[in-house]
């Protein structure tokens, strides 16, 4: 379909599809102006946000992460106390913590709180 087609459709001007397409290939074209393009094709507009990875790992790696920053507190509290830990308790204390915030998954998302 040619731009003056589509500018037909759409009841826009020939500069305005030319625009919308300069838009595109910058990627800054707005989800209004896909709606409308896609009325105008006849087309439905599925817009869709597509995990890079299963929502499961993307929950355990979420643990993790919350579970290591824990662990640098207790390194830190410990190291004021003269303790250290080794390598087999800091793998300890991450798994306890990993399950402990699993175990409360409303809290998982909130980069605050361990």
């Amino acid at each position: 379909m040619s731009t003056r087609q589509l500018a037909k459709r759409l009841q826009v001007s020939q500069s305005r599809i030319s625009q919308i397409e300069k838009n595109e290939a910058r990627q800054v074209l707005s989800i209004k102006a896909l709606k409308d393009v896609a009325e105008a094709l006849n087309c439905h507009l599925c817009y869709t946000l597509v995990p890079k990875k299963d929502l499961e790992s993307m929950v355990h790696d979420q643990a993790e992460k919350k579970a290591k920053a824990y662990l640098k507190s207790v390194e830190y509290s410990m190291a004021l106390e003269s303790q250290g830990t080794t390598t087999e308790s800091k793998k300890l204390i991450i798994e306890e913590t990993i399950k402990r915030i699993l175990e409360k998954p409303h809290l998982l998302w909130n980069e605050d709180e361990n």
